[in-house]
């Protein structure tokens, strides 16, 4: 004797419709979670051979591609500062003049070079367009400085410098 199949009932129906949607409101947000840049600056120096720490390169305008920017702004003539505590992503593109050898740039924390924690480095023998991205901590408070440096003869260095709010700290 055949088996009949049952239809489901209408309360099934409804809890199997809440269930679907429920599972897809959570993979919705969690595809669309930004992560785009938030802020951005530029900067451009003259960086002599004989400077054997590199060059603070000056930032000029914050340029955040109409995006929010988490309240990160340019502190003095040099630095970046970060209000938030949390995950940031740095990333770092830039290079130098023809003349330049064994160009480097990096990310420093604080107003100074030496002794200051280096947050993202990116260098190579000869004279390349430079870029790399790091994910770091960052309590509130801290500034960021891009710095280049190289061997070879005097020429002008330029670099952007992004930072991303990946999270907040809790």
């Amino acid at each position: 004797m055949p088996k009949l199949l049952r239809r489901p009932s209408p309360a099934m129906l409804v809890a199997s419709a809440a269930l679907f949607a429920a599972t897809a409101g959570v993979s919705y947000a969690a595809v669309t979670t930004p992560h785009d840049p938030s802020f951005t600056a530029r900067g451009v120096a003259f960086v002599p051979t004989s400077s054997v720490n590199g060059v603070i390169l000056p930032l000029t305008g914050a340029n955040t591609s109409d995006l929010v920017n988490h309240g990160m702004t340019l502190s003095g003539t040099h630095s970046v500062a970060v209000p938030t505590s949390g995950i940031y992503n740095l990333t770092l593109a830039g290079n130098c003049n023809s003349g330049a050898t064994d160009t480097y740039l990096k990310v420093v924390e604080g107003n100074g070079l030496v002794l200051n924690k280096v947050d993202l480095a990116v260098g190579f023998e000869g004279n390349p367009s430079l870029a790399a991205a790091n994910t770091v901590h960052l309590a509130a408070g801290t500034t960021l400085n891009m710095v280049a440096g190289h061997k070879g003869a005097d020429v002008n260095c330029g670099a952007t410098l992004g930072a991303t709010l990946v999270s907040a700290d809790a």
